[in-house]
């Protein structure tokens, strides 16, 4: 059974920052399966930083999915043939949906509310950028 958003903001708010890390934590693996390569920026490297954060087989676990793909040529392999390279580009769609879904969430929820030089997690959002640090393409 599923708990409405609002039920689990009312339990505590390191509740829902479960909820949401569970949520984001498919988006990692997504990135070292597609083989999805982020932009140097100072935000990019706080989101590094956190990786320190999770837990070490989960860590783990991600690298080893980064390191086959790697090896395995996953990306390029995808991108040989029509059919296969369509459901690459759907797979980043997939990403590229989710990322932009959460900057939304973000702006609204936090940055709007808050006069606090970090955003939650402590990451200095506010300070590094105004805007998302990918722009999502026009379809």
């Amino acid at each position: 059974m599923r708990l409405p958003f609002t039920f689990c903001w009312s339990i505590s708010p390191s509740n829902i920052l479960d909820f949401i890390l569970t949520k984001l934590l498919k988006i990692p693996l997504c990135d070292n399966l597609l083989q999805i390569e982020m932009p140097k920026t100072p935000l990019t490297e706080i989101l590094n930083d956190f990786r320190s954060y999770r837990p070490g087989n989960h860590r783990e676990f991600l690298e080893e999915v980064r390191d086959c793909a790697r090896k395995t040529g996953l990306k390029q392999y995808a991108l040989e043939d029509r059919f296969s390279a369509a459901l690459y580009l759907r797979a980043l769609d997939q990403v590229r949906d989710f990322r932009w879904r959460h900057w939304c969430f973000t702006r609204e929820y936090i940055l709007k509310r808050t006069s606090h030089p970090t955003a939650t997690g402590g990451s200095p959002i506010i300070t590094v950028s105004k805007r998302p640090f990918f722009k999502p393409p026009l379809l």
